[in-house]
């Protein structure tokens, strides 16, 4: 495993470059912020007209442009939508107008790895992924430190792709804790099991075992301890901060899919009655896989 930081980034590579950030929601804003507070000029944010993202983007000064023109445009396009929406992006607005030449980024291998994207011959086609949410990447950097990312390698026609992955990565703040060389296959794989099994599946369900097992055994004024992936001590602070049927809105769609539909509505709501505690109960599989569509049409 490589493990590149800040004194290994050229960002000269990417300084005089044109950079569009596919969107505007909790990465959008961290890279392009991050990016601009690290010397790199040219950044521009895409969004679809009418989007509701547009005003905050231009209120944060960036220039707005639609993703087709972001696409003719740039010499590096970071996709930062949601997983689910970057397919129909890509198609519509961006591989018809994508020069030759141009690095295509991405901070989750999904929709590369599966094929839902297939990039044109002459294009670099990488990943940037911060291993923490929007608002700790950017919090983080401003504070002076940052977020570990990693950086991978799908197509190489410029003979530099990994180079400008770890430029970039650098300069949103990653080579201050460790940019981690990976593979799109690795990285989605790996990703997808430990948000769907682990934090949005078997920690939701470890919270809901834990707080029936005390009601089960008669204790009442209940402190309930979960366990917490390494990766993700940052959902602790997310969950003390808005509740844990909020802590799973702040993460992706796909990342939804393996929580049913338990935290994203309301997985520990407890009913205090006559100074009872009535368990909580699950969902069976028929509505979880209603949530899941749901899930996918609201995000």
């Amino acid at each position: 495993m490589r493990v590149y930081y800040d004194r290994d980034a050229d960002l000269n590579l990417i300084k005089d470059k044109k950079i569009a950030i596919v969107g505007y929601g909790s990465q959008g804003h961290a890279h392009a912020m991050n990016l601009r507070d690290s010397g790199i000029e040219n950044v521009s944010i895409a969004l679809r007209e009418g989007s509701n993202s547009r005003p905050k983007a231009e209120q944060a000064n960036f220039k707005v442009m639609t993703p087709a023109e972001a696409a003719s445009w740039a010499d590096v396009i970071m996709m930062l939508t949601p997983d689910e929406l970057q397919s129909e992006i890509y198609t519509n607005d961006i591989a018809d107008n994508i020069k030759e030449g141009t690095t295509i980024a991405f901070a989750h291998r999904l929709n590369i790895h599966f094929d839902l994207i297939k990039p044109k011959e002459g294009i670099d086609v990488i990943m940037v992924a911060p291993k923490g949410p929007g608002h700790t990447v950017r919090a983080e950097y401003v504070r002076g430190a940052g977020v570990p990312c990693l950086v991978a390698v799908d197509k190489n026609p410029s003979g530099n792709a990994l180079e400008i992955g770890i430029a970039y990565a650098s300069a949103i703040g990653g080579g201050r804790a460790g940019i981690i060389e990976t593979t799109f296959k690795e990285e989605c794989e790996t990703d997808l099991f430990g948000e769907q099994s682990v934090l949005c599946g078997g920690l939701t369900h470890l919270i809901l075992a834990n707080i029936n097992d005390k009601i089960r055994t008669g204790v009442v004024q209940m402190s309930t301890g979960a366990w917490y992936d390494p990766e993700n001590p940052k959902n602790k602070n997310t969950l003390c901060k808005h509740g844990n049927p909020n802590v799973l809105t702040k993460d992706k769609g796909t990342s939804k899919l393996g929580q049913g539909p338990i935290a994203h509505s309301c997985l520990v709501e407890i009913e205090l009655v006559k100074d009872t505690i009535t368990p909580v109960t699950a969902y069976n599989p028929p509505e979880i896989i209603r949530d899941n569509k749901k899930i996918l049409r609201q995000s």
